[in-house]
């Protein structure tokens, strides 16, 4: 994951997809 994420104009929906795509790829260990 390179692009840069606007934490502030983020939803909370935003914010959780992209948690669970992290958690559930551990093998993508690179930031």
């Amino acid at each position: 994951m390179s692009e840069h994420v606007d934490w502030s104009s983020m939803s909370e929906e935003d914010f959780v997809a992209l948690l669970r795509q992290l958690i559930e790829s551990p093998e993508a260990d690179e930031d």
